[in-house]
């Protein structure tokens, strides 16, 4: 570092600086091998960029060393710069390490070490060191107290304040309010020796036109004035409020000077607010001709200041918003100059709101008119390229219930986040994700509108031909149920996720699979059990994909799938069961939004007809490419053949139990081909089910539904608990047959899911082909009860021949499964 340029000690400085603020080496080792290096190059005094790097590298460093090491080395550092006999650079830093130091060290320490001296510096003669002292009298005077502050720091605060400097006079108005607004400068001395100065530096006199020192002071008084009308709002005069409101709006608000103008738009929200709490007068009449001006200002850097805060203005205006700044809201939308309405883009929709404060609907809609068509204007002109443009836009979109009519809303912006939900760039899809479901929630009176919405949301996009679409749906059903009671999510939303589980593009599966945790706090037992083991089923589904990415989101899912609690009880009383993490006021959040969709009328009795027609019975498809093992020798064709017209059913009422019916028959069809494989025709065999089976009785798979006990993840029939499932077998020809099957837990490869342990089909000599299991189709005969040893073992059968023609069918099996067979999807 000793031979390096200015350019190379500034870098070098600014690494330092990096190194203490992001904590990358501890205290002890920062002021034992950084302090030496910083004290040495500000000693060298070189170039002011060289001083001012190190300077503050300096002041990031003082708060982590130790009060010894700063009363002994800084502290003698910054005395030792201090001497009169010192160039003017050398006082400067003495000047600014006083100010660091004294917010470190107590009353005493600093009243001892350089307090006397620091005082002393106020009076120095270069221009340049009273400026640095009068910004350090503010921590000094903070560190000494109200006591020394009133008696010692006020004296040379106000003497500076008079400088035929302006910049320190700036410099020293700007401390002086710190102080007061502290709290150390108060009552009599503040109205006795501060406000008679001050109402002095409001005259016009010292504010036209630019001094030597530039508009300095005019930028600090416009920015400290705010602050003084709230610290010393009981100690002004009768005139002194309404002289500091003409100050601010006229002589500084009208200013020539662009940077000023600038400064003005910073404070004006501040003041505004101040100047209403002393009672200056209401905002239309008072306020608003300024802020109107800052928002037309010819200046673009204004204009985009004064956008920015737009939101800011609305608030403090209350109910004058909507009269006042619709008209100047939508100049903003309509600025030539695209850094003003980006300006305004990001807090609009908070602006928004604060304009529809205090109308009614039909003032509303007048009111918002010109807003609503700039907001239209604004889409149109950004188009597909200027994304960021469109992104503002929708992200009004979930305010604009409440902001505009709902005849305004349904007419200009339904379309438009339809448009932006389908062909929008990706940064912009989400807000119009939320908006449509604001939208979808929030539509007034227009229920037919409502209706029509919903069911484009499941024709074009739930159900649409692009999987893009598909893929968009999924955004709007996760705000849907984070904004929709249960009882909606339940009655419209569930069945269509659970469909997209099983979408052939595994992109929608992926995002889909998130939903599920929010799903299932949407259940409440017992009145939801056959919706929670379908929702287990689904998420067994998406955990054991043959997509490798999809299973490994719906394992990630899963997770959170576990610590979700499900809800159980009757009415209000509710507790919650299973899962690691609690929903605490979920409940009662629950019942305030079903009350609200009750008073809103969400779907009347004809639209909800009409929209149960349109989604149709609940179905739930099996994803094709899943692959079925096929009988590589002939045998068993009399079982398997009608076992497989039952596994070929893909779609039955939700009472029915579709997904157990549907893998039953799967596991039954693998058990007969594999056993028949093995032994021939007519003889048993064992298979492992070809996926989780729930609990469930011989009557589910005859049709009759029958829920099993909560599992492990806080639902019925849960994947991962032990199961038993016994088949009838009708009897034909005198003839009857075993079909038994066991669900075990804990199968490789399949972390959280169960298996199907060895299950044991025999028949007895002469049964005939076609003979079919429980009610599938298959040939006449009588069911077998499933309690009689027919039914357990066959007729002439042994459980101990059962035991042995399963243990030849596994046999069988693992040899089918090394050697596979071809596969053909279902249909």
């Amino acid at each position: 570092m000793a031979k390096a340029d200015a350019e190379g000690m500034v870098e070098a400085a600014i690494a330092f600086t990096t190194i203490i603020k992001d904590r990358l080496m501890s205290p002890s080792d920062l002021q034992a091998c950084l302090l030496p290096v910083i004290t040495r190059n500000i000693n060298k005094e070189k170039s002011d960029e060289e001083v001012d790097a190190w300077m503050r590298a300096m002041f990031a460093l003082v708060p982590l060393l130790d009060k010894e090491v700063l009363k002994s080395e800084v502290a003698t550092l910054a005395l030792s710069k201090g001497d009169v006999a010192e160039s003017q650079v050398s006082r400067a830093i003495c000047a600014r390490l006083l100010g660091a130091l004294a917010k470190q060290l107590s009353r005493d320490e600093v009243e001892r070490l350089f307090f006397k001296k620091a005082m002393a510096m106020c009076q120095d003669v270069d221009a340049g060191i009273r400026v640095a002292m009068a910004e350090q009298l503010l921590p000094i005077g903070q560190a000494v107290g109200a006591d020394m502050a009133q008696e010692q720091v006020l004296d040379e605060l106000l003497e500076l304040l008079m400088d035929e400097e302006v910049r320190v006079r700036a410099d020293a108005l700007r401390s002086l309010t710190g102080l007061i607004d502290a709290g150390l400068l108060k009552g009599e001395a503040v109205k006795g020796r501060v406000l008679p100065l001050l109402r002095v530096l409001m005259q016009p006199s010292l504010l036209e036109g630019p001094s030597s020192g530039g508009n300095d002071l005019q930028k600090a008084l416009a920015g400290c004035l705010p602050m003084l009308l709230t610290a010393c709002k009981g100690l002004f005069e009768t005139g002194d409020a309404q002289i500091a409101l003409v100050c601010f709006r006229e002589r500084l608000g009208c200013h020539g000077d662009g940077e000023l103008r600038r400064a003005v738009v910073c404070a004006a929200p501040a003041f505004i607010k101040a100047g209403a709490a002393m009672g200056l007068g209401p905002y239309a009449k008072e306020y608003h001709p300024l802020v109107s001006s800052l928002l037309s200002d010819p200046d673009e850097t204004v204009r985009a200041a004064a956008a920015e805060r737009l939101h800011e203005f609305a608030r403090v205006a209350g109910a004058d918003a909507g009269a006042t700044l619709t008209r100047a809201t939508a100049a903003v939308l309509r600025d030539s100059c695209d850094a003003v309405t980006a300006a305004a883009l990001p807090m609009l929709s908070v602006t928004l709101t604060a304009l529809a404060v205090g109308l009614n609907d039909h003032a509303r809609e007048h009111a918002m008119a010109d807003v609503v068509r700039a907001l239209v204007e604004l889409e149109a002109r950004a188009g597909n390229l200027r994304w960021r443009a469109q992104a503002g836009v929708a992200g009004t979109f979930a305010c604009l219930p409440r902001a505009l009519s709902p005849e305004q809303v349904y007419a200009e912006f339904v379309p438009m986040a339809l448009r932006l939900l389908s062909s929008g760039a990706a940064s912009v899809r989400p807000a119009a994700a939320e908006g449509v479901a604001q939208f979808l929630r929030y539509a007034g009176k227009k229920e037919r509108a409502r209706t029509d919405l919903f069911l484009r949301l499941v024709r074009e996009f739930a159900r649409g031909r692009s999987c893009g679409a598909r893929q968009a749906f999924v955004p709007v059903a996760q705000h849907m149920i984070a904004s929709f009671s249960s009882r909606f999510v339940k009655d419209w939303l569930y069945d269509l996720v659970l469909e997209l589980l099983y979408d052939p593009v595994p992109n929608v599966r992926i995002s889909v699979s998130h939903l599920l945790p929010s799903l299932k706090q949407a259940i409440r037992l017992p009145e939801d059990v056959d919706l929670l083991e379908r929702l287990n089923n689904a998420m067994s589904t998406a955990m054991t994909d043959t997509d490798r990415d999809v299973s490994l989101c719906g394992r990630a899912a899963n997770e959170t799938f576990k610590r979700v609690a499900v809800r159980m009880g009757v009415g209000t009383q509710v507790v919650e069961v299973n899962g690691l993490g609690g929903s605490s006021g979920f409940e009662a959040m629950d019942r305030k939004r079903e009350e609200e969709e009750a008073e809103l009328g969400l779907f009347s009795t004809e639209h909800a007809a009409e929209i149960r027609a349109e989604l149709g019975p609940v179905v739930v498809r099996k994803r094709s490419g899943v692959p079925i093992l096929q009988p590589r020798s002939g045998g068993g064709a009399g079982v398997s053949g009608a076992l497989s017209g039952l596994a070929e059913r893909t779609s039955v009422e939700r009472s029915s139990g579709s997904t157990v019916t549907a893998r039953l028959a799967a596991a039954a069809v693998a058990a007969a081909r594999a056993g028949g494989a093995a032994r021939g025709p007519g003889s048993g065999g064992a298979a492992a089910a070809a996926g989780p089976l729930p609990r469930a009785s011989a009557a589910l798979l005859r049709g009759g539904g029958g829920p099993g006990s909560p599992g492990p993840s806080g639902g019925a029939a849960s994947p991962s608990s032990p199961a038993r499932v016994g088949v009838g077998v009708k009897a034909g020809g005198g003839v009857g047959g075993l079909g038994a099957l066991s669900a075990g837990a804990g199968a490789p490869g399949l972390p959280g899911l169960g298996r199907a342990a060895a299950g044991v089909l025999g028949s007895g000599a002469g049964a005939r082909p076609g003979a079919g299991v429980g009610s599938s189709p298959g040939g006449g005969g009588t069911k077998t009860p499933l309690s009689s040893p027919s039914a357990r073992f066959g007729a002439g059968a042994s459980p101990t021949a059962a035991t042995a023609a399963g243990r030849a069918g596994a046999a069988a099996t693992a040899a089918t499964a090394r050697r596979p067979g071809p596969v053909t999807p279902p249909r």
